[in-house]
């Protein structure tokens, strides 16, 4: 799979899918970025119904988990923007719809604001405007990131301790006591438990959240926007979505009932038919000329 590399010299890590056949040139791409802590692996629920419809599934590792470097010294959202759009650009691709759940939405946030000539459609799912209101920020996933360290040392020692434990944190509690060992997703949710992310990357992830776009400036995204969210979501609470559709001219809201965090995980059919279903309706902006005409662009204010 292929590798790229950021700005300061960051290999970052992407998996491709296309569909059958050769790529033409008006092929249209999905740029999917990851959230806090998780990389590629969480989309491939999603993957294989979006290359049936004709996309180029581009899934990033953030910079700080999955096969991107982790740099020593912090990073900003801005960055982690750029990661992406070096994604885009080594993929040959000069615009793309892309979808962001979680730290993703607020990647995608920054690209729709800084690059919209690269962004076709916009979909955020279990996401947040970012600072000042305190009282929608995530503050499961705050803490957590700080005591990683201390949690894995003290936590559970079986595997199926460590995968039923981040399956309470991704979905709801419901679903998670009724996912069983062995299921599809229990295997996913297991891979993702056995190599977590590095400590020091999940921490410079949740510094780079806290740098994101300032709440007046999301009035300037002008892409088609879906916004997606679990109404059982602990990791973020749902008043975000609704916050977050207030700023942003036109977006279309979708609550998914009794839903957790990691909606592509706990109802990946309905939230993958909902999202697919937006983007097609505005695949006509993947043909719009880039205003730039040239890549690697990156994504400044």
């Amino acid at each position: 799979m292929p590798k790229t590399r950021g700005r300061d010299g960051t290999p970052i890590y992407y998996e491709r899918s296309d569909p059958p056949g050769p790529v033409e040139a008006d092929a249209r791409a999905l740029l999917a970025i990851g959230p806090l802590g998780l990389d590629s692996r969480l989309w491939r629920l999603v993957t294989p119904d979006a290359v049936a419809r004709g996309y180029t599934v581009l899934a990033v590792d953030n910079r700080g988990c999955g096969r991107s470097g982790t740099p020593w010294r912090p990073w900003t959202l801005r960055t982690m923007a750029d990661d992406a759009i070096a994604a885009l650009d080594h993929a040959g691709f000069e615009r793309a719809h892309v979808c962001g759940p979680s730290l993703g939405g607020l990647i995608a946030q920054q690209l729709a604001i800084s690059l919209p000539e690269r962004v076709g459609a916009l979909v955020l799912a279990s996401t947040t405007p970012s600072l000042p209101r305190l009282d929608l920020l995530p503050f499961p996933a705050i803490a957590g990131a700080f005591l990683a360290p201390l949690l894995r040392m003290l936590g559970p020692r079986s595997g199926e301790e460590r995968t039923r434990k981040l399956l309470r944190v991704l979905i709801s509690p419901e679903a998670a006591e009724r996912t069983q060992p062995g299921s599809g997703l229990w295997r996913l949710a297991e891979e993702l438990a056995e190599s977590p992310p590095r400590d020091r990357g999940l921490l410079w992830q949740l510094l780079a959240a806290g740098t994101g776009t300032p709440w007046h400036r999301l009035a300037r995204i002008r892409a088609p926007t879906l916004i997606v969210h679990g109404t059982a979501d602990r990791v973020v609470p749902p008043r975000a979505a609704t916050v977050l559709a207030s700023r942003i001219r036109g977006a279309r809201l979708e609550f998914v009932d009794a839903a957790g965090h990691a909606l592509i995980l706990e109802r990946p059919d309905e939230v993958t038919r909902t999202t697919l279903d937006f983007l097609a309706a505005h695949d006509l902006l993947l043909q719009c000329p880039t205003r730039t005409g040239t890549r690697y662009t990156h994504a400044r204010a």
